[in-house]
């Protein structure tokens, strides 16, 4: 966590928040509740204290959420930028080369860059030979000559012909999700927030989690996904104004 992220624009922001919902006799804990956000992003927002925030499109999608709720007409503080910044100016000089190395070690440099790309070149193209022998060897099996003499035999006694019954490996309490369009999920357990995440359009997130737990998500009809291979539905139950879902997951 970053030790102070603010400013004057930032905190007069903030400022036109604390006041409205003051003005509207509501407390942080009230804002919480509705919007289904953690009251130390509401406070941090209002206090124009981005530090709590673990990037800027996170922060940017709780900004967003508050200021609909509140109707407030205000731009986001440019703080990442300025940090960001600032950030690379450091790691441009932490990162000059020295030019002080002869020529000899420079070759030397050089080559074994180039072996090390090479053997890097050959392992990956050994593995992917390999994947194809395997698929080959499993065509190869499916195609199996008694396997079709089977077939003949049955359809000639009219026997009915059975279809294979699929195969599919689920793993235990995985979570799969893909993403639509823009999108921001909260994972608890226990009541407990471990996991904050903002994603985009074809964005793919997975997690093994056990039950009981619940996820909160933002703009539920962009996110599609399963829970131990059962779809789940985002959209039922979910919030008309600002789209946002609960869903609860226990062992009843």
């Amino acid at each position: 966590m970053r030790k102070d992220l603010k400013s004057a624009t930032s905190v007069k922001t903030g400022k036109k928040f604390l006041d409205l919902r003051k003005e509207l006799k509501l407390t942080i804990d009230d804002v919480a509740s509705k919007l289904f956000v953690n009251k130390e992003y509401i406070s941090a927002i209002e206090t124009g204290n981005y530090s709590i925030f673990p990037s800027e499109a996170f922060a940017k999608a709780y900004f967003q959420k508050y200021k609909n709720f509140l109707k407030i007409d205000c731009d986001f503080p440019d703080l990442f930028t300025e940090l960001n910044s600032k950030k690379f100016k450091k790691i441009k000089t932490e990162i000059k080369l020295s030019y002080s190395l002869n020529k000899k070690t420079q070759r030397k440099i050089v080559i074994a860059v180039m072996i090390i790309i090479f053997i890097s070149f050959l392992f990956v193209f050994s593995k992917i030979s390999q994947k194809n022998i395997d698929l080959r060897e499993d065509i190869y099996q499916i195609s199996d000559i008694e396997n079709y003499m089977l077939i003949e035999e049955m359809v000639s006694n009219n026997f009915p012909i059975l279809e294979p019954l699929e195969t599919k490996i689920i793993d235990n309490n995985l979570i799969e999700l893909s993403f639509t369009d823009s999108c921001w999920i909260e994972l608890y357990i226990n009541d407990y927030l471990v996991e904050a995440q903002q994603f985009d359009s074809g964005d793919i997130y997975t997690k093994v989690v056990k039950m009981p737990f619940k996820i909160v998500v933002g703009n539920a009809d962009s996110v599609k996904g399963t829970y131990n291979g059962e779809v789940i539905d985002f959209t039922k139950n979910a919030n008309e104004l600002n789209g946002v879902n609960t869903i609860i997951f226990n062992n009843d």
